[in-house]
């Protein structure tokens, strides 16, 4: 019977059986595992964003007027779609 690997905690599990999955699964190390994976990839998307709109920014004409609203708007907000975490 091979060996459950999880790739969160870059470890092979002693044994390939539901209890074990589930125990490991339920462990602090693991979901703070899970948990940094996923920051890391939110703050990559993070990252990604700004420099569009970075290179976006200097990407305008020199000169041209930008139209403002007549009152104060909410910035906009962006989003990175991901499933969510296995648990």
């Amino acid at each position: 019977m091979p060996k459950y690997y999880c790739d969160y905690c870059d470890a092979y599990l002693t044994h390939d059986s539901p209890s074990v999955r589930k125990t490991h699964n339920g462990g602090r190390k693991h979901k703070e595992n899970v948990k940094n994976y996923y920051q890391k990839f939110l703050e990559e998307c993070q990252q990604k964003m700004l420099e569009a709109q970075a290179k976006n920014f200097q990407k305008r004409v020199p000169g041209a007027v930008v139209q403002t609203a007549p009152f104060p708007m909410q910035p906009m907000q962006f989003y990175c779609f991901v499933r969510n975490p296995p648990y």
